[in-house]
């Protein structure tokens, strides 16, 4: 846990500023030998040079993996974040902008060979917000092989 506090002298008003407690806290649980549910709490504070602003991000999130054999991966996720966005320029005016921004993700991983493995995947994103030019929804699916030199974990 901690505090965070940005000014930005060089702007003018509150433009660039930020502050808040900020902190994670996690929390896994393994409800089988083959089964661990992970929970997560964190808020954070990002600044951003491009921008000139800040960004506080309170996020709670919700996984779980079965690990069914020691070649078979099943991983389930879920993260529900609110970010504010203090006094954002929108033409002459400046608004809080806030976005619900929630994530869901799935993968399996089969280790084929010891050098070799196959992850297939896929995430679903929607975010909305109170500038409606921000909100979006987003798919994504893929398949990941990945080989492995023999004796390296890379």
């Amino acid at each position: 846990m901690g505090y965070t506090s940005r000014t930005d002298p060089t702007n003018s008003g509150t433009t660039g500023a930020g502050s808040g407690v900020t902190g994670n806290l996690g929390y896994k649980h393994a409800l089988t030998g083959k089964t661990t549910l992970n929970l997560g709490l964190k808020r954070e504070v990002s600044t951003y040079l491009t921008t000139g602003g800040s960004e506080i991000d309170s996020t709670a999130s919700l996984g779980a993996t079965f690990q069914a054999t020691y070649k078979i991966r099943l991983r389930l996720s879920y993260d529900y974040t609110i970010s504010k966005f203090p006094d954002t320029p929108i033409g002459v005016d400046a608004v809080e902008r806030t976005d619900h921004f929630q994530t869901a993700n799935f993968e399996a991983m089969y280790q084929v060979l010891h050098w070799l493995s196959i992850r297939p995947y896929a995430r679903y994103q929607t975010r909305h917000s109170n500038i409606p030019l921000d909100t979006f929804n987003s798919n994504v699916v893929g398949i990941e092989l990945l080989a492995k030199k023999a004796g390296t974990n890379q």
